[in-house]
């Protein structure tokens, strides 16, 4: 009778679990379904990070729970999960008040000539509210406008009503993978250059950052008062007022636009004066050396005006250079016809703490030389309060910030041209006059990444290095590898290969790293349609302009056609990945009239509706009185931006939402 029972109560339980199966993955895909059985089955693609041994480690075939590895594995960091709600009638209202007033303010603004200094304080995604009201032709069409698009709406939202769940890309396992990693003890964390997710213990969490923190050539810790960042907001307006150059105070409207756009910023509803510090682990590393970047995220800074002024103050002297790289193209531009001979030795050498290394003054110093003398004054006072008021957070600290005390912070939108020029300054200056008496054929740089094709022998470049150290005071310079036949600069294979035999020009292909975890982007994300038909477009143009051999593009290609297989389908993959030709550029046609969007959050319900047609009605319908009113015409464009956080920022917010609960174990065996 007892076994009868067990085995009953053994039945029943198995009952109960084949039905949260079957309702788990109900709305999967037959492609994301086998995704979820293959998992248990492989090591899975995602890392492990050691403390004690600074390595990025793998796990055993089902050794993890398989809700999380089929999460992190198979769905890229951008991916994008939502749709189980309805779309919000309140940011449908705020999409729609937020073109109105755009446009009013476009109206009220016409022939006046627009503040030249605008580009200093950004995008502005909050519209301020217009007071200004216009003719009866204008208010009717603004009102139809909305009530025809608000009856749109609340259309689709009864139409898609009863099918809710067809609409939601998330599901069951999804879902259970997030609480298992909000109550279990691990947390995942971006890799750095690898594209994928690796998980790390929370309590490491909290000890890396510390361990970055403690670290006081580089950060002082202080105590959080209340006044700091008001302090800081009054200096910055002292540093931009009593340094104004002498041409913009002699110019009386010019300087009122000069500081309008400076103190823009400020008024922002979110604006944050500290930086948080974010991460992202070097899983590429070597076993041993694995490392995390600290990033100081500063979006929303107040001080991102001055940030803007003093990169595009530098530009002008960086874009004169032309060893300085912008991208890999670059690259692929000036070696493909180049002829390269046989005694050329690839020379990589790695910049070390490129964003967190010299001193504030070493900066200052080494940068003004560069920037037009009638700026000079502005741009050190700007660079000083800058350098000085780098302040970071941590998560789970609410009392204390610690100051930055060396470096340009890696995070400030100026950080990359300021230690360009920095570097080219203290460096470079001396050093590129001098690289024939070395054999150097060519010199590239980007960022912290040099290479060097140079001739000569073992004596001539142990000089050539000697003489960059020397030259190099404010950073270590790294010799990564030295080669006689191939090199990976960037995401660039350059090699001696069959091109180079027959021509004595190089073969360049696309690189991989041997960690790499690129996964591409789930056909399912909740993304814009134009989102999913353009990347794969683009990274078929990436391989075409990055290989120059047809042999290395078609290789290329078919990777990128099995990593989008292998993720959403053969079909999916043939469909979208193929080789376009490039069809003619046109003139960019001008519009003579008032341009306005109407920016939605994304939902596929929008697919259920007709939003675009009724716009375009209430156009029509309203196109002459508007040119009578207005004397122009007026065009309205719907647009979509993410109506829900990538699924990086979700796991990261996941992850630090309950540090300190372990109940639930996320390895099966340890």
């Amino acid at each position: 009778m007892a076994s009868w029972l067990q085995s009953k109560k053994m039945a029943m339980t198995d009952q109960r679990i084949h039905k949260w199966f079957w309702r788990a993955t109900s709305n999967m895909s037959l492609q994301e379904f086998m995704l979820l059985m293959s998992c248990g089955k492989h090591i899975p693609n995602i890392y492990y990070f050691d403390s004690q041994s600074r390595s990025a480690l793998q796990f055993r075939p089902g050794l993890l729970a398989w809700p999380v590895e089929y999460l992190l594995a198979f769905h890229s960091p951008k991916h994008v999960f939502g749709g189980r709600t309805r779309p919000s009638l309140r940011t449908v209202g705020q999409a729609l008040n937020a073109w109105e007033h755009r446009l009013r303010w476009k109206l009220a603004l016409q022939g006046s000539t627009p503040n030249p200094w605008n580009f200093l304080s950004g995008p502005n995604r909050f519209t301020r509210h217009c007071p200004l009201t216009y003719s009866n032709q204008v208010e009717n069409f603004f009102q139809d406008m909305s009530s025809s698009v608000f009856k749109e709406v609340l259309r689709i939202r009864s139409r898609t009503n009863r099918c809710r769940a067809l609409l939601d890309n998330s599901n069951g396992v999804v879902k259970l993978a997030l609480n298992i990693l909000e109550q279990g003890r691990l947390m995942a964390l971006k890799t750095d250059k690898d594209g994928g997710f690796t998980l790390v213990e929370k309590s490491v969490l909290k000890t890396e950052s510390l361990r970055i923190l403690s670290n006081e050539h580089m950060y002082s810790k202080q105590n959080l008062s209340t006044s700091l960042a008001d302090d800081l907001i009054a200096e910055f307006r002292s540093a931009v007022v009593f340094s104004l150059p002498d041409f913009l105070i002699r110019e009386g409207p010019e300087q009122k636009q000069f500081l309008d756009a400076m103190f823009k910023p400020l008024q922002r509803r979110h604006c944050r004066a500290f930086s948080k510090l974010r991460y992202t682990v070097k899983t590429h590393k070597a076993d041993g050396a694995v490392e995390w970047r600290a990033i100081h995220s500063s979006v929303d800074s107040p001080f991102s005006s001055a940030m803007s002024l003093v990169a595009n103050l530098l530009k002008p002297a960086l874009a004169r250079l032309p060893h300085l790289l912008h991208n890999s193209h670059q690259v692929v531009q000036r070696l493909s016809e180049a002829r390269i001979p046989e005694d050329a030795v690839f020379l990589r050498i790695d910049i070390r703490e490129f964003f967190m290394s010299g001193l504030h003054t070493q900066f200052l110093e080494f940068c003004t030389p560069l920037v037009d003398k009638k700026w000079q004054n502005h741009f050190r006072a700007l660079l000083t309060f800058i350098l000085g008021s780098q302040y970071v957070t941590m998560e789970g600290c609410t009392d204390s910030v610690w100051q930055v005390k060396r470096g340009a912070g890696m995070g400030l939108s100026c950080s990359g041209e300021v230690c360009d020029a920095t570097f080219y300054a203290s460096v470079e200056l001396a050093l590129i006059p001098a690289l024939p008496e070395f054999s150097v054929y060519h010199y590239f740089r980007f960022k912290d990444d040099l290479m060097l094709i140079v001739g000569g022998n073992a004596i001539s470049r142990f000089q050539l290095l000697s003489k960059m150290k020397g030259l190099s005071k404010v950073w270590a310079l790294k010799v990564e590898s030295i080669d006689s036949d191939s090199c990976s600069f960037l995401d660039l294979q350059i090699s001696k290969g069959p091109r180079w035999k027959r021509t004595k020009c190089l073969d360049i292909c696309v690189f991989r790293k041997p960690s790499s975890q690129s996964q591409v982007l789930g056909s399912n994300s909740l993304h814009p349609a134009h989102v999913h038909r353009s990347w794969p477009a683009a990274m078929v143009k990436r391989a075409k302009r990055l290989c120059n051999t047809h042999k290395a593009v078609e290789q290329e290609i078919l990777h990128l056609k099995q990593l989008v297989g292998a993720r959403n389908g053969t079909a999916y993959a043939q469909m979208m990945v193929r080789d376009v030709p490039q069809l003619p550029s046109y003139p960019k046609q001008t519009f003579e009239g008032y341009m306005s969007r109407i920016i939605f959050p994304f939902h596929r319900d929008w697919w259920f509706g007709s939003l675009h047609s009724t716009v375009k009605r209430v156009l029509l319908d309203h196109s002459r009185s508007l040119v009578n009113a207005t004397g122009k015409a007026i065009h309205v464009q719907i647009a979509y931006k993410l109506a829900h956080p990538p699924l990086s920022s979700v796991l990261f917010q996941t992850g630090i939402h309950n540090l300190m609960n372990t109940a639930w174990p996320i390895l099966v065996d340890i």
